[in-house]
């Protein structure tokens, strides 16, 4: 989840990178200055509230927040360190469908008071319901402040934006329904489903081919019946573990084999 964190982040930030880095070269000769104050900047990760996975999202968001303060983060958000200081601000919202009241007071008493620059919208629901609505309302109305919105909600409807998002400055992770039924009728129309009795000649094809696999959604149930092929198939990360026993069966200094 870590990892997630700091993928939405660079996202939002890589612009700010290239800016830094295309006048670097023309300052290399000057003498170093003074160094200036770091300038505060501000994320706030709104999600609702999940008896297990509320402190698993805290904990994540904050540790980014950590690493890339201290310069130990990945390579590519090391630099902003040098300029800037974030800050982590929470705004949780309540489990299930909630009301105008809570989005007014986390936009206005959280999000707007602490001059946010960025907003990280996570919900971890996979049930299309009036929670759905909820959300897009709160996408709809943080759109209108102008601040920035990386959205990853798994049931993401995208009934309420059916033009371009980049004027609202949002974001979308996760596709919307709209999308996975797209995607479902363009399978379902090139590919015979009726006969699947082949899967597993297919999968070894797979896997003497130097094809990567990008899994881009499906919901929990799903995500483990595919990685449990897929282990079976030695798709997934076992591949690399028996590829490492195999090297050193190949290149043993001793000449013998390894237990």
């Amino acid at each position: 989840m870590t990892a997630a964190f700091h993928y939405l982040l660079l996202l939002i930030l890589i612009p700010t990178l290239a800016i830094d880095l295309s006048s670097s070269r023309k300052d290399a000769l000057r003498l170093p200055s003074k160094p200036s104050q770091k300038q505060k900047v501000n994320i706030a990760l709104v999600y609702q509230h999940y008896a297990n996975r509320s402190k698993a999202y805290d904990k994540a968001f904050k540790e980014v927040i950590r690493k890339i303060n201290d310069g130990t983060s990945i390579s590519s958000l090391r630099r902003l360190a040098t300029k800037y200081t974030f800050g982590a601000v929470d705004c949780i919202l309540p489990t299930g469908m909630f009301l105008v009241k809570d989005v007014l007071n986390c936009i206005c008493h959280t999000i707007v008071k602490n001059k946010v620059a960025l907003v990280i919208f996570v919900t971890a629901s996979e049930t299309y319901d009036s929670t759905t609505s909820a959300e897009q309302y709160f996408l709809t109305l943080t759109a209108y402040t102008g601040i920035p919105v990386i959205a990853w909600n798994a049931d993401n409807s995208g009934f309420s934006f059916g033009k371009d998002l980049t004027p609202f400055r949002i974001i979308q992770m996760a596709p919307p329904i709209e999308h996975q039924i797209r995607f479902e009728m363009m399978f379902h129309s090139q590919l015979d489903t009726s006969n699947v009795t082949d899967i597993d000649t297919q999968l070894e094809e797979l896997k003497k081919s130097q094809s990567k696999i990008v899994l881009l959604y499906a919901t929990t149930a799903q995500a483990r019946a595919i990685f449990d092929v897929g282990f079976v198939a030695y798709l997934t990360y076992n591949a690399l573990n028996l590829s490492f026993k195999y090297s050193r069966l190949l290149f043993c200094p001793s000449g013998g084999r390894t237990k």
